[in-house]
Parts: C-alpha cells; structure tokens; sequence
C-alpha cells in the first residue's frame, strides 16, 4: 500500500514538474493578439501624425523607416509562435 501511493505520488510531482516545464516554453513562445495588434498600431499612428505635418520630410522618413523596423521585428516573433499566422497576417 504505501508503495502504491509513492508511486501515485511521484507520478503526480513528475506530472507537476511536466506542467511548469511546458508552462515556461508556452509563455516564451507565445505572443498575444492584443500586443501584436498595439505594436501594429503605434506604427500606423507615427506614420499618421507624421503625414499630418506639412513640409516634414524627416518625419515621414523616421515613420517609414519605424514601420520597416516594426515589420521586421514582427516577422522574427512570428517563427515558432502560436499566432504566427496572425502576426504575417497583421
């Protein structure tokens, strides 16, 4: 009997330790739509506020160039993400 429940016991901190291994690599891999879709959007404001302003070349320059990087960074996110398809969609 008390071997029985060592057994069920361990089996139950392997599950545990199973549970907080697979917990850690979901978290570092995963990217939500909410932040994917911010990130999206600081770039559609810079570039927007920056086409409001007459005569500001460097402005659109800096908010292209901001938006190119955003792109970038999203695409390196992408590999191995849950939400990838989400992310080359956006």
């Amino acid at each position: 009997m008390y071997q029985r429940l060592r057994l069920i016991a361990s089996g139950h901190a392997l599950f545990f330790l199973c549970a907080i291994l697979c917990t850690a690599t979901f978290a570092q891999q995963y990217t939500t739509q909410s932040s994917i879709d911010s990130t999206i959007q600081m770039a559609f404001f810079s570039f927007h506020e920056a086409q409001q302003v007459p005569g500001a070349d460097f402005q659109m320059k800096r908010a292209i160039a901001d938006a190119k990087d955003v792109v970038v960074r999203m695409k390196r996110a992408a590999r191995g993400n849950i939400n990838e398809k989400y992310i080359l969609w956006k």
